[in-house]
């Protein structure tokens, strides 16, 4: 009987290198697994169209879904939707007005991406997306999630504001992006529901990440491991930690499992 089943990814700081492509290792690695049975997914803060480049990448089945919007919306190559939990925006969005004017706030529910307007951070995530895709301008009542974009000493500030009121869930998926959800919608909210659809427990879970929205996820899994590059404090939420994504951490990884005999 395998200890684990199912293998989960964050993409951004976990599985991409230098080139924002998945490197050649994990492909392997990831193709050997899946003729031995094991099962895959991603579980991003990424929009679904750009989450949906990466698993083409790694070949990964989406029938089941992706978990994407940090964990608020699944769904599949077909675009189908398989789950989404959405929350209002109209409680603080006094609240989201008072942040400095400078940051982005881009409203997230499905396949719809709205912003209060267009920056170089929007040109970014664009890059991300195989699709000619470009958000609207404007905001959305109901979300699976906000991020809010821009300098990391002006995010840290909106922190403080959105964290005062306690329905709300803000943490970190990089430096220069803050995502804001209620308290049940995370990265573990969405992968429990995946798994439990696949009547796959917790803790026959593999998951990799390294932002501290992830956090909620490594907490909760078989097995949780962050990156090397990682802050101290997802490290120390973590069961152990991973190489480097610029240098195949996870690839690295989950080869040392199966030499182990673990996988």
């Amino acid at each position: 009987m395998r200890k684990y089943k199912l293998i989960a990814f964050d993409i951004d700081g976990t599985i991409l290198g230098a080139n924002n492509a998945v490197c050649e290792e994990l492909k392997t690695v990831v193709s050997r697994l899946k003729i031995m049975g094991y099962l895959f997914t991603l579980v991003t803060a990424r929009f679904p169209l750009a989450a949906l480049d990466i698993a083409k990448q790694l070949d990964i089945d989406c029938n089941e879904g992706i978990v994407t919007l940090n964990g608020g919306y699944i769904t599949n190559k077909k675009h189908d939707e398989l789950y989404s939990k959405t929350f209002s925006t109209s409680a603080f969005i006094e609240k989201l007005e008072s942040i400095d004017e400078s940051i982005v706030i881009n409203y997230y529910k499905g396949f719809h991406w709205v912003i209060n307007k267009h920056t170089k951070y929007t040109e970014v995530e664009l890059g991300f997306m195989e699709s000619n895709y470009f958000p609207a301008i404007g905001s959305i009542n109901e979300v699976n999630k906000i991020t809010l974009m821009g300098d990391n000493m002006n995010l840290m500030e909106a922190k403080k504001i959105l964290s005062q009121d306690s329905s709300l869930l803000v943490s970190f998926s990089h430096p220069h992006y803050l995502e804001v959800t209620t308290t049940s919608i995370s990265k573990y909210h969405g992968l429990s529901h995946y798994a439990n659809k696949l009547k796959i427990d917790l803790s026959e879970v593999i998951a990799f990440g390294d932002g501290e929205n992830d956090i909620p996820m490594l907490k909760n899994v078989g097995l949780g491991i962050a990156m090397g590059n990682a802050s101290d404090h997802v490290k120390k939420e973590a069961l152990d930690v991973a190489g480097h994504h610029l240098e195949a951490g996870v690839a690295i990884y989950l080869e040392n499992l199966l030499q182990k005999g673990i996988l």
